[in-house]
C-alpha cells in the first residue's frame, strides 16, 4: 500500500503541468494523474488487479492482504472521478478564458494549447486504463507515456534546454552503454528460459501462470524504482532551485521551468 502511494505521487508529479494549475490545485492534479493506472484498472478489472496484488505479497484474491487493498482502491474511485472532472473542466475553461501559465515565456505562450492537451491526456490515459488489460495499461502508461516524458524533463534539465533535439541526443549517447547492456543480457539469458520451456519459448499468458516469476519481476522493479523516486525528486528540487537563481540574477528567463519527472 504505502509503495502503492509512492508511485501514484511519483507519477503525478511527473505527468502534471505544474505551471498550468494554481498552487491550490496542484496536490489535486498530481495525485489524480497519478491514480489514472491504479484505481480505473482496480475497478474496471477488479480480478486481474486482485490477482496481481496476490502474487505480489502472497495468497489469494480474496486474503486479509488483498481485499482491504481492492476495497479502499475502489472506495476512491469515486472521489477521484469527481476530481479529474473538475480538473478537466478547469482545463478546459482556463483555455478558453486565457489563463496564463506561471511559467517562463516560452510556456506561458503556449499556455491555452496546453490547457486543452492536458484535458485529453486525462481522458485518452483514462480511456486506456478502462479498456485494456491492467498489465497493458501499465506497460503502455510506463513505457510509452510516463518514461519517455521524463526522458525529455531530463535531457532538458540536465543539457541545453534551448536546444531539445541537442540535449535529447547527448542524453541518448550517455544512456546507450546502460541500454546495450540491457539488450545484451536479455539476449544472453532468453536461451535458457527458451530451453526450459521448450521450442515455443515463454508467451505473456507463462508469465501470468508463474506467480513466482511475476514476483521476482515486480519485486525488482520496486527496487530500482524507489532509489529512482529519491533521486528524482532531489534533482527536481535543485533544478527549481537553479532556476530560481538564475532569475532572480537576471540569467535567462527562457529557462526551462520543469515540470518534474
Amino acid at each position: 500500500g504505502a509503495f502503492l502511494a509512492m508511485s501514484v505521487v511519483h507519477w503525478g508529479l511527473g505527468d502534471a503541468e505544474v505551471d498550468l494549475v494554481p498552487t491550490a490545485l496542484l496536490p489535486l492534479e498530481v495525485l489524480v494523474r497519478g491514480s489514472i493506472p491504479v484505481l480505473i484498472p482496480a475497478k474496471v478489472y477488479s480480478q486481474e488487479v486482485a490477482s496481481i496484488f496476490a502474487w505480489l505479497v502472497g495468497g489469494s484474491p480474496d486474503s486479509p492482504r488483498v481485499a482491504p487493498l481492492m476495497a479502499s482502491l475502489h472506495f476512491l474511485l469515486w472521489p477521484f472521478g469527481g476530481a479529474m472532472g473538475m480538473l478537466v473542466a478547469y482545463h478546459l475553461w482556463a483555455a478558453k478564458r486565457g489563463v496564463p501559465s506561471s511559467g517562463p515565456p516560452p510556456l506561458a505562450k503556449t499556455a491555452g494549447v496546453r490547457h486543452v492537451l492536458a484535458s485529453v491526456e486525462m481522458m485518452v490515459l483514462s480511456t486506456l486504463a478502462g479498456t485494456c488489460p491492467p498489465l497493458i495499461t501499465f506497460v503502455v502508461y510506463f513505457c510509452v507515456w510516463h518514461s519517455v516524458r521524463h526522458i525529455l524533463c531530463v535531457a532538458s534539465a540536465t543539457f541545453d534546454p534551448h536546444l531539445p533535439r541537442q540535449a535529447l541526443g547527448a542524453f541518448m549517447m550517455h544512456a546507450l552503454p546502460f541500454t546495450a547492456t540491457t539488450f545484451a543480457l536479455a539476449w544472453y539469458f532468453y536461451p535458457s528460459s527458451h530451453a526450459h520451456e521448450g521450442t515455443g519459448g515463454w508467451t505473456a499468458e507463462d508469465f501470468l501462470d508463474k506467480p513466482a516469476i511475476a514476483q521476482m519481476v515486480f519485486t525488482g522493479l520496486s527496487a530500482v524504482t524507489v532509489p529512482h523516486m529519491i533521486i528524482t525528486e532531489i534533482s527536481q528540487v535543485r533544478q527549481r532551485a537553479l532556476t530560481a537563481f538564475r532569475r532572480r540574477d537576471g540569467g535567462r528567463d527562457a529557462e526551462r521551468y520543469p515540470s518534474g519527472a
